[in-house]
């Protein structure tokens, strides 16, 4: 691949996605896409971008994000934040904000192929079961159609559940049998309550609420440039309801992104006002 053609892949992914990718990538782009471009029959890498840019859908577009995005996650990823919405923060965020008395509205801004979404959901279904009376409901965004496919289906092997407890996987998941052996599905009484949408966080109109008590944006700033980074941050702040949560990664910071978020710590802050 060369340097040009690069650069222009590069131009494209940063218009459609923000993803920020640098010289450095393009090894990591290369191999992402040498598969495809075949399946494509592309005979070079000039005839792919040809290919991209003559596509009068945006079917191909969405293939090179999906490719680009890498989508790695997996249940109770970085365990610390389900621990302390279950330990205090959950029932701060109620007692304080009145979400007692209505649904608690949470949104898992990158939820790729639903892990983060579902393990959200169980903390939540949970601290209904054991705590205090907890009405809510999730929606989880991503720009990858073919990891929200997954999410949608809401099926996973059973060795990757990773679950915090053994009695979790019969309390949410359904077991399959014979050539389903394996294979967990989550169960509707979790399915009901999160709902999936296709979306670019940075687009004016999102399938979301105008406002969420608590925000999962974990992972997702890593990718992204100081400029990008601080669009989103002052659009989260704006989108989280008064005393509302915003998690994002624990390899992530908020450095020199300005913002009136309140640090909990842990990669946890709160909306104050």
């Amino acid at each position: 691949m060369s340097d040009r053609v690069y650069g222009e892949l590069c131009k494209q992914v940063y218009q459609r996605s923000r993803i920020f990718l640098t010289a450095e990538k393009k090894q990591f782009l290369t191999s992402r896409l040498e598969k495809h471009r075949r399946q494509l029959q592309a005979v070079d890498w000039d005839d792919y971008l040809h290919v991209l840019l003559c596509s009068t859908a945006s079917f191909e577009m969405d293939n090179l994000i999906d490719l680009v995005a890498t989508n790695h996650t997996y249940f109770f990823r970085e365990p610390s934040h389900f621990d302390r919405l279950r330990e205090g923060l959950l029932s701060t965020l109620m007692g304080s904000h009145g979400h007692a008395q209505s649904p608690l509205t949470c949104w898992s801004v990158a939820s790729s192929s639903g892990e983060e979404a579902y393990s959200l959901a169980i903390t939540l279904a949970e601290y209904n079961r054991l705590i205090a009376p907890l009405e809510w409901r999730i929606f989880a965004t991503d720009i990858s159609r073919h990891a929200l496919k997954k999410a949608q289906a809401g099926t996973y092997t059973q060795d990757k559940l990773n679950l915090p407890s053994v009695d979790l996987l019969a309390r949410y998941f359904r077991r399959g049998t014979g050539r389903y052996e394996g294979q967990c599905q989550v169960k509707r009484v979790l399915q009901e309550r999160v709902e999936f949408a296709q979306a670019n966080v940075f687009e004016s109109k999102l399938p979301v609420p105008e406002r969420s008590g608590l925000i999962f944006c974990r992972n997702l700033l890593i990718y992204f440039d100081l400029a990008s980074r601080q669009q989103l941050i002052s659009k989260l702040e704006n989108m989280l309801a008064p005393g509302g949560l915003l998690l994002i990664g624990h390899t992530e910071s908020l450095f020199n992104v300005q913002h009136q978020l309140e640090q909990l710590g842990g990669g946890i802050f709160r909306r104050s006002h």
